[in-house]
């Protein structure tokens, strides 16, 4: 059984933090600059990046010799780069996922294809999306959604190219996998991908 322990620690300063991190070896040429740093980007951001570069075998858990304040610093740096390039693809990927569900879609049922079960790898499939569709719609605050709700009664849902825009990247994936294998099978060949 785990022994289970309050939390006592107090708020630090950040020149406290400054003094804790030398005291456990870190090499900190401008303490003052660091303390700003930490109070800018937040000690517990930069804590991993501190972790990493501790040795945990070692009584007091001591950073590497030699390692500097400045290396931490490239360090979340490089990772403040490496997100936002990844976050700016996984968003053009978003795009074009779901703007090739819609396509592949209403190519082969129409406008609205949520009512068409033939589209869906099974009636519990369809089911379970088509509720999750009206959901989303009936939720959306965007302003197409609400155009839409306020001017058209039928059919109750937009069309499939304007319903993508309401679509999470979760939502669409989700929506993905409930589609029939010869739907997703097109979708994915798009992206040169077999399934």
């Amino acid at each position: 059984m785990t022994q289970h322990n309050p939390y006592t620690k107090s708020h630090a300063t950040a020149a406290q933090r400054i003094a804790h991190l030398r005291s456990k070896g870190l090499v900190i040429a401008r303490p003052n600059v660091a303390a700003r740093k930490i109070e800018q980007i937040g000690y517990e951001r930069l804590r991993i990046y501190f972790l990493s570069r501790r040795t945990p075998m070692l009584p007091g858990t001591p950073f590497e010799p030699g390692t500097t304040y400045t290396d931490i610093l490239k360090i979340h740096d490089c990772d403040l780069k490496l997100r936002d390039v990844c976050f700016r693809e996984v968003g053009q990927f978003e795009l074009m996922f779901r703007n090739r569900i819609s396509e592949v879609l209403s190519t082969q049922f129409g406008s609205h294809p949520y009512f068409d079960a033939t589209a869906f790898a099974s009636p519990k499939h369809h089911n379970e999306a088509l509720q999750k569709i009206i959901q989303t719609f009936m939720q959306s605050k965007d302003e197409r959604a609400r155009h839409y709700r306020r001017t058209y009664t039928e059919p109750p849902l937009p069309p499939i190219w304007m319903f993508k825009e309401f679509l999470t990247f979760g939502a669409a994936a989700r929506f993905y996998s409930s589609l029939a294998n010869p739907v997703r099978s097109r979708i994915a060949s798009s992206f040169g991908v077999p399934s």
